[in-house]
């Protein structure tokens, strides 16, 4: 039997190691676009020239020989043919499969701002490439503009600034990081960036990029009439599910959707990781991979999705632990703590503990997502920090 796997993140890899794990004797292929395989989420330590490209590597040397996987990089699946069994590659090739996983990750969202999909010296920070063109279109003291002040946009500024380059962070948001901290969480983050020499232009929306003759980015012009000129912009605003090549072969909703099984509605299509617009987060990616992996090679697992997200952060020394739902809601109420220099913010929704941020000490970070996963009845006002000392 032949395994076809588009994509080698961490879907797509464990994916691979799995089926290899039960079916010594079955071919398989991983294709991707990349010419090496990286970890995401060590890309910003290879932006700020703490890590070279070998040490951001997530398989161990001999990955593929070893486990006799045959490997196609610097090549992008243009088209699935299921009646056939067949995909169309970019280099003209076609290779016919048994079994396919669609492991392809996401891209950069750009946001509807003029001239931004066609200025030159945009891009975005989600692989090797964008780094690559990062640090290749600036120099020790070049503005940067960084549009999104999420987890990857504060990623691309800390690496940046560690290159000595001049940041400035806009969001539309009234702070950083909305969706994993709370405004005193956000302030304590952003004056750690600012002590570092990033600016911030916050509760703002971009309307233009700004152009030169050759149709480079030079700025951008704000919906309050503010320019800010900058020599690169960095688009950090989300992120799409990679399946346009996908479209006509299996049902696509917010990504490629799947069952409990990870399968299609294509019997002999699966789907793993940030492609199918579930949690996407690295353990996520990993455990839909090894999922995928099982029920390929003849298995029968099935994916729950129950355990609640889970972002650290770590920036500047300062960390953070941003657990489940961070939104209360109508019916929902929130809870703080502050002590011995951490704070703890709960979320409560009709007595179970919804969300979590830690920031400071994190070491109990295992223990509040159990309680959450497990849907726990909890104390409704502060005693519930007594749940864990």
């Amino acid at each position: 039997m032949k395994h076809i796997i588009i994509g080698a993140g961490p879907a797509g890899l464990t994916a691979a190691k799995t089926i290899r794990g039960q079916k010594e004797k079955d071919e398989i292929l991983v294709i991707c676009p990349e010419e090496q395989v990286h970890a995401r989420n060590r890309l910003v330590q290879y932006l700020s020239g703490e890590k070279t490209a070998a040490q951001i590597n997530f398989v161990e040397p001999g990955f593929f020989e070893n486990n006799d996987i045959r490997w196609r990089k610097d090549t992008k699946v243009m088209e699935i043919r299921p009646s056939e069994r067949r995909i169309l590659l970019s280099d003209g090739t076609q290779e016919c499969y048994d079994q396919l996983l669609i492991a392809s990750g996401a891209y950069p969202a750009i946001p509807p701002v003029e001239n931004l999909r066609q200025a030159g010296r945009v891009c975005g920070f989600r692989d090797m490439a964008d780094a690559d063109r990062i640090l290749s279109q600036t120099a020790e003291g070049s503005q940067v503009v960084i549009i999104g002040s999420g987890l990857v946009g504060m990623d691309a500024a800390e690496a940046l600034l560690h290159q000595k380059r001049q940041v400035t962070v806009v969001e539309m948001a009234g702070r950083i990081i909305p969706l994993q901290l709370d405004a005193y969480g956000a302030s304590l983050f952003q004056k750690a960036f600012e002590d570092h020499g990033a600016s911030f232009i916050l509760g703002a929306r971009v309307e233009k990029c700004l152009m030169d003759e050759e149709k480079n980015a030079v700025g951008i012009a704000l919906g309050d009439g503010r320019e800010i000129p900058c020599d690169l912009v960095v688009v950090a605003a989300g992120v799409r599910p990679n399946c346009a090549f996908a479209e006509g072969a299996v049902e696509i909703d917010r990504g490629v959707r799947v069952d409990a099984r990870l399968c299609t509605s294509d019997p002999h299509i699966f789907a793993a990781g940030d492609v199918t617009g579930l949690t996407g987060t690295w353990l996520c990616a990993v455990e839909q991979g090894k999922i995928a992996g099982i029920n390929m090679a003849g298995g029968s697992a099935f994916y729950q999705n129950a355990a609640p997200s889970r972002n650290g952060l770590h920036y500047f020394g300062r960390m953070a632990l941003s657990i489940g739902e961070m939104d209360p809601m109508e019916d929902g109420h929130v809870l703080t703590r502050e002590k011995n220099g951490s704070y703890q913010r709960a979320v409560v929704r009709e007595k179970r503990l919804v969300g979590m941020l830690l920031i400071g000490n994190i070491r109990a970070g295992n223990t509040w997502a159990g309680i959450i996963e497990r849907g726990d009845e909890v104390p409704d006002g502060e005693d519930l920090f007594q749940l864990v000392p």
